[in-house]
């Protein structure tokens, strides 16, 4: 990924890219190796290590729609961070989906992980003029009942 960046960066004097870099994305289609994924598919909860590292997770209508908006506008020559900017710890996610569904919760060891992830969305902020429709709670809920 960053070698792509720096790539597209070095045309900018011929080409405009937009450069979009995508946080955790989850909703309908999302991986089943995703952290969500698995918290809302899976009998048990597995957390590799603590659970105190962080993530920026974005639904992924929120990111259609900034593409969109992003081509509709034919916005170009830009790299920005798609995410909400806002940390989740991964234990606060896990003992939610465990305290809603009672699925067990085991922690386990730990395996490299960045500690913390967040977006810088004053890019995104500068570009995109709608409120975003994130709502990880919520969205987990709904998860957990299959309708996403």
């Amino acid at each position: 990924k960053y070698y792509a960046h720096k790539i597209l960066e070095n045309l900018h004097n011929t080409l405009e890219p937009v450069i979009l870099t995508l946080y955790n994305v989850y909703g309908s289609g999302m991986g089943q190796d995703t952290m969500i994924y698995r918290f809302t598919h899976e009998d048990e909860l597995t957390v590799y290590g603590t659970g105190m590292h962080t993530r920026d997770f974005i639904r992924v209508d929120d990111v259609v729609n900034i593409i969109k908006y992003i081509l509709d506008n034919e916005i170009t020559g830009i790299t920005v961070d798609v995410g909400t900017g806002k940390e989740t710890r991964v234990a606060d996610i896990a003992n939610y989906v465990h305290k809603i569904s009672g699925k067990p919760l085991k922690y386990t060891k730990a395996v490299s992980e960045v500690a913390e992830s967040k977006a810088n969305v004053k890019k995104l902020k500068e570009i995109y003029p709608h409120k975003l429709v994130t709502n990880l709670k919520k969205d987990i809920q709904t998860m957990l009942k299959g309708a996403i």
